[in-house]
């Protein structure tokens, strides 16, 4: 494949940086009428479990319309700050008793379109999504609030953590609760959700999707890799992984992945559930034994092909393949037996230098299309491959100098051409790395970065 890259630049006011920064929900689209409105429901992150980010059935959203009639509709109420995607789900049916809105026990006794999102304070809710509310709850369907009391001991005031346990920045505090964005299953009428509370420990949940009550779970999130333990049960031990990463269900399995600010021990853990039952089916880490290696990518979730291969992008940590460590790296995973294995992976040459200067590979997810996996990372670049022929690693010919880091950064590009793989972009000098999943329209790949630009790369073959 050869590669074209096109630039789309443009530059985004800070004061936009977050659309879910705010204690509300808002709902934007164009002006229509509420029956013309999206029917394909949004079930987990990024649309499909390719990550894809496309809607190939959508009609009304065009460059026109987006131009001159796109905009703010309303807000719904949420109890804390909102960092999960949002989820979609057309027609669904709820028990009149269940309702809790006055004007959604009105209107939704056949079933209306919902859309549904998760809180940093433990609290999902499920809103009527074509229906301007009047008060903060005349449309609410349901809402449950996962915490539990008896570990929690904090009452109305829901899990907080103002410490910077989690986040070295402490730019979501004071409240942790839900994190990752949750993934629908249609089928058995379930959204999961992964959810921390104030005794230190994560529990996955299964939810009906029609009431909101729980009906899986909850499942506390423990395991050992190693000699190193998830969660400790000792006075005073803190947790200090993160849940970002949105959750993945492949092939009945659902997949937890969690990273951390920490530099010492595993920051990346993988846990894998039935999804039918919640029991833990088993754990994997990129660096068991090692150090670091979270799987956070900016909230991305793994991506999963037909096949039930997962793919997922890791941070800084060691990179020793032959002891199966695979810090900055993108990973094919395999569930076989009750077990992980890799069954590919790729690092950038200049491993060294992005572990040394905080330049995670995985600061995104990966995203397939057709026979391909494409990743990137903070230093900026796009690496495309073919996915069952992921070309693994060859170093640069340095280690780099204690001073080396950005924007002194060595080059190596000619061991990605010795490595079989291409790179879609290259830095242009501005310091600019990607912290957000490519999504794939036709043949382009467009991905964003910390400055707030927005570029496209089209790929042709050749």
């Amino acid at each position: 494949m050869d590669s074209r890259v096109a630039r789309l630049r443009k530059q985004i006011s800070h004061c936009d940086r977050s659309l879910w920064s705010l204690f509300a929900l808002v709902l934007i689209s164009v002006f229509a009428t509420p029956a013309v409105l999206a029917q394909v429901s949004v079930l987990t992150r990024r649309n499909d479990n390719l990550r894809s980010g496309v809607n190939s059935s959508e009609t009304i959203l065009t460059q026109q319309s987006v131009r001159t009639r796109f905009g703010k509709l309303w807000t719904l109420f949420a109890d804390a700050k909102i960092m999960a995607q949002p989820l979609y789900v057309a027609n669904l049916v709820v028990p009149a008793a269940n309702i809790i809105g006055a004007t959604a026990k009105t209107k939704c006794a056949n079933g209306c379109n919902a859309v549904i999102f998760a809180t940093m304070k433990g609290t999902v809710y499920a809103y009527m999504a074509d229906q301007k509310p009047i008060t903060t709850n005349d449309t609410l369907l349901w809402a449950t609030y996962l915490s539990d009391g008896n570990a929690c001991k904090c009452g109305a005031t829901g899990p907080q953590n103002g410490s910077g346990n989690f986040d070295m920045w402490a730019v979501d505090d004071p409240w942790w609760g839900v994190l990752s964005t949750p993934v629908i299953d249609l089928g058995a009428n379930t959204i999961y959700v992964v959810t921390w509370t104030n005794d230190q420990q994560y529990r996955v949940y299964g939810l009906s999707l029609t009431t909101g009550q729980v009906q899986k779970g909850p499942t506390v999130v423990q395991g050992t890799v190693g000699a190193e333990t998830f969660a400790a049960n000792t006075n005073g031990w803190i947790q200090r992984r993160k849940q970002r990463a949105g959750l993945l269900l492949s092939n009945g399995l659902l997949y937890v992945a969690f990273g951390g600010d920490t530099t010492e021990g595993l920051a990346g853990w993988l846990f894998v559930y039935d999804a039918a039952t919640l029991a833990m089916k088993t754990i994997w880490s990129p660096t068991s034994g090692g150090r670091n290696g979270g799987i956070w990518m900016a909230g991305d979730a793994p991506a999963a092909d037909a096949s039930g291969n997962v793919y997922l992008q890791t941070g800084n940590g060691d990179l020793v393949p032959g002891s199966q460590r695979f810090g900055d790296s993108i990973v094919k995973l395999r569930f076989q037996n009750n077990a992980i294995s890799v069954s590919g992976f790729f690092a950038p040459c200049n491993q060294m230098l992005l572990d040394r200067c905080d330049l995670d590979q995985g600061s995104s997810g990966a995203v397939l299309f057709d026979e391909f996996v494409i990743g990137g990372g903070k230093d900026g670049r796009l690496y495309l491959m073919k996915a069952d022929k992921m070309p693994g690693y060859t170093p640069g010919p340095f280690p780099p100098p204690a001073d080396a880091c950005m924007p002194a950064q060595p080059d190596c590009t000619d061991y990605l051409e010795r490595s079989k793989q291409r790179e879609l972009a290259v830095r242009d000098g501005r310091g600019r790395s990607a912290e957000s999943l490519p999504v794939r329209e036709r043949t382009f790949q467009c991905s964003s970065d910390e400055a707030r630009y927005v570029d496209a790369a089209e790929t042709k073959p050749g």
